[in-house]
């Protein structure tokens, strides 16, 4: 990622929730890192990245709640209109070393390839989409390719 690589969230469409759960019952015997403590859940998710190096692949990071459907098959990622994942329900792969060492039960990591094709040098469109049950993130992070 160049130095200006930080992202700009566009105003997400009308109405969607910010899912509060620091003060769950679940969590209230264990640490809840501050960053899980709240979750957007919509139907979609836009956000602007400034520039990333379309000479290189990156991977996109997604911490989201474990609330899973067997009903969802349309969750999908786009970056500037190219699909990086469709399918079911997050997909991805997970990092379950990452979760143990950084997360909380109920959340886990989902990481996608992003081809250095999608991207434009001057900033790429992320798009998030389902339109079943929605978006449940709590974290994102766009970062090289390992």
């Amino acid at each position: 990622a160049g130095k200006d690589a930080a992202g700009v969230l566009e105003e997400q469409t009308p109405y969607y929730y910010m899912d509060i759960q620091g003060d769950r019952e679940r969590f209230r015997d264990c640490l809840i890192p501050m960053r899980m403590s709240a979750v957007y859940d919509h139907f979609d998710f836009r956000l602007d990245i400034g520039r990333l190096d379309p000479s290189a692949d990156h991977e996109l990071r997604l911490n989201i709640l474990t609330q899973y459907s067997d009903k969802v098959d349309g969750f999908k990622i786009t970056v500037n209109g190219h699909v990086i994942y469709c399918g079911p329900q997050y997909g991805g792969r997970t990092d379950p070393e990452f979760d143990r060492l950084y997360g909380a039960p109920g959340f886990e990591t989902h990481i996608y390839k992003i081809p250095g094709s999608c991207l434009n040098e001057n900033g790429s469109r992320l798009e998030i989409s389902e339109p079943v049950l929605g978006v449940r993130i709590c974290e994102l992070a766009v970062t090289g390719q390992k």
